[in-house]
């Protein structure tokens, strides 16, 4: 979350505990969850992954790397979706042995945080953080507005 965004949501709301999950729409719920009380200085750590979840980082040849050593996170478990709507090219593409490659690049620390700190592909939908920290209105309106003209994504 953008630093702006959590001053203006603590000023807004003193009493409100941030804590930051990593997922995405293939995984359907939380894979990493950054625990309560948490130093603000880990910005770039997503958190420990939940129990359930699996984290593999591979190298750009799809094999694993080490401790410390950056590579793409590839996601799995029970969370996991089981692929994309009838687009099976995506599928192919992007779930490899039970993992959904997410395209982000990162990295396990030795105290066992993930971190993130790049991405490998571009995502697809994108809109300004400034309307998400400021306006979720607009913000739905944006997204609504991108959907129209390109219902496909």
């Amino acid at each position: 979350m953008l630093e702006i965004t959590i001053k203006k949501l603590r000023q807004q709301l003193p009493d409100l505990e941030l804590i930051h999950a990593y997922g995405a729409t293939e995984t359907t719920s939380p894979v990493t969850i950054l625990p309560l009380g948490d130093d603000d200085r880990l910005r770039d750590i997503i958190g420990t992954l939940v129990p359930c979840g699996d984290i593999w980082i591979m190298d750009e040849y799809g094999r694993e790397v080490g401790v410390g050593q950056p590579g793409e996170l590839w996601i799995g478990g029970p969370m996991l979706a089981p692929g994309y709507w009838r687009n099976p090219k995506a599928d192919q593409r992007e779930f490899v042995a039970g993992h959904w490659c997410s395209g982000d690049i990162g990295l396990f620390d030795l105290q066992g945080h993930v971190r993130i700190f790049d991405r490998h592909q571009e995502t697809r939908l994108t809109w300004s953080d400034q309307a998400l920290c400021d306006n979720p209105v607009k913000r739905l309106s944006s997204v609504r507005q991108r959907l129209l003209r390109n219902p496909s994504g």
